[in-house]
């Protein structure tokens, strides 16, 4: 048999132990005191065995997400069993119990992203199922990103708050609307995105449409960057890119790629070298896109849904 709990202080050294078996040399210490950080979301698992001697044999963590949130899944983004466990019986126990934690706070069910696979027998003995697979893209050849060029009546800006909200706001949600997890977005939404130390007004370009006599302004597209400022003072100053985009009624005239040569730009005069961003793997036309503008493959994200 094996249980399931919530994490208690008095588990904060045996979880280190497995934090360091699961991750290896991706952390060390500090980085795991880091992630438990007050024990918020962390569930851990073992046998009864085990449980008795204090002994943890599987974790996982749900994290505070709006995306999911708006779709009324928790997040969770670590997931790790021991090595020789019984990984059936401790899985179920552990994905048993954080769902039921889940469900107590209105969510319908949980919305795990993984870098590994976590296999087909697992996903039966716990009720999972693989929703999607993501791929992480990486740009390191921005010196070679040229000036972007646009077609006549197009402008690309920084957008300046609060005048531009709504306009990006309705950007947003024409040009995402059909990914697998769109959240609409309000003004508000958009605000929020400047609240942190991330993301800055003049790091989220807008595309507009002006026409050829400038009397009116059409939303065309958006592209947001946000640079975590310790990264940029480390060895690998890289923004990510959580969206760029082109509105679907100005798509297929070249805009894409002004886009995203402008944000180069910008990534460039904030002194990066290299920009990353996601593509849904299964959006081959899109995969395709950022090859060509010198995109790289350099990992994977499993989502999975229980």
């Amino acid at each position: 048999m094996a249980e399931a709990r919530a994490y208690r202080e008095s588990d904060r050294k045996a979880l280190l132990v497995l934090m360091a078996e699961a991750y290896g040399d991706q952390g060390g210490e500090r980085k795991f005191e880091e992630l438990i950080s007050g024990g918020d979301g962390l569930w851990l698992a073992a046998s009864t065995a085990a449980s008795a001697s204090g002994n943890i044999e599987g974790f996982c963590r749900l994290v505070p997400d709006e995306e999911t949130r708006a779709r009324r899944r928790a997040c969770m983004d670590m997931l790790y069993i021991k090595e020789g466990a019984r990984r059936d019986d401790l899985g179920r126990a552990l994905i048993g119990a954080v769902r039921e934690e889940a469900s107590k706070n209105d969510f319908e069910g949980i919305w795990g992203y993984f870098n590994d696979s976590l296999g087909l027998d697992f996903l039966v003995t716990t009720g999972g199922r693989l929703l999607r697979e993501i791929r992480l893209l990486r740009n390191e050849r921005l010196d070679e990103v040229g000036r972007p060029k646009l077609p006549e009546g197009y402008r690309i800006r920084p957008l300046s708050p609060p005048d531009d909200l709504e306009l990006a706001s309705a950007i947003y949600n024409a040009t995402f609307s059909q990914m697998w997890n769109f959240r609409p977005h309000t003004s508000e939404d958009i605000a929020e995105w400047f609240e942190g130390s991330d993301t800055a007004p003049e790091d989220c370009l807008i595309l507009v449409y002006e026409g050829k006599s400038g009397a009116r302004t059409f939303g065309a597209g958006i592209a947001v960057m946000a640079v975590d400022p310790a990264r940029a003072k480390g060895p690998d100053p890289a923004a990510y890119v959580p969206d760029i985009g082109i509105a679907p009624s100005h798509r297929r005239l070249g805009l894409g790629g002004a886009l995203m040569a402008a944000m180069a730009g910008r990534a460039r005069e904030k002194g990066l070298a290299a920009i990353e961003l996601i593509a849904d793997d299964r959006d081959s036309a899109v995969k395709a896109f950022y090859g060509k503008l010198g995109f790289d493959e350099m990992g994977i994200i499993i989502v999975y849904e229980w």
